[in-house]
């Protein structure tokens, strides 16, 4: 049975660590986390269709864990959802880095990109710290230092592209 917890910041305790990468999920963990997956590949998207789906499909999860309420809508159960499709946003997110990162290296010329609202010219790879991209450029006349995750390089570019700023690349 998982072991459900009494108090909204004890859930918030138990999967922070999980989406940070801090610690591996435990098996009870990965099967909320397999419930939540089902729920959205279903095509349910709001937390309580979600919840809903989950509840009446989890039956590692004791009826009496639901009535436990909480602050949140749902309850605790209902926050443990919540947090469990968190953490495998973070997953994501994270393999996602991690892919686009292998495109990149020290000393590469990324050229123009829009990055926090502004033009960035000249941009230049000066290092990579995990999936982080650190690079100097041109802001106006001002030196930059940009800190990027490295997935995010893409969307920077279409974005200089859609404004005319850069030529698109095939």
């Amino acid at each position: 049975m998982y072991p459900f917890l009494q108090k909204d910041h004890e859930v918030f305790e138990r999967w922070t660590p999980i989406a940070a990468g801090l610690r591996p999920p435990t098996e009870d963990e990965n099967k909320l986390m397999a419930a939540v997956k089902q729920a959205l590949e279903a095509g349910l998207y709001y937390e309580t269709a979600v919840q809903k789906h989950v509840k009446e499909h989890a039956d590692f999860i004791p009826p009496e864990a639901w009535q436990i309420r909480g602050a949140t809508e749902g309850g605790v159960m209902g926050y443990e959802c919540y947090h469990a499709r968190r953490a495998m946003d973070a997953f994501a997110e994270r393999a996602e880095n991690e892919e686009a990162v292998k495109a990149y290296c020290v000393g590469q010329k990324i050229g123009t990109l829009y990055i926090n609202g502004k033009r960035t010219n000249a941009l230049n790879i000066t290092s990579i710290e995990g999936t982080t991209v650190i690079m100097l450029g041109k802001s106006g006349s001002s030196t930059v230092q940009v800190t990027i995750a490295a997935r995010a390089i893409k969307t920077a570019k279409e974005r200089a592209i859609a404004r005319g700023w850069r030529k698109a690349q095939p």
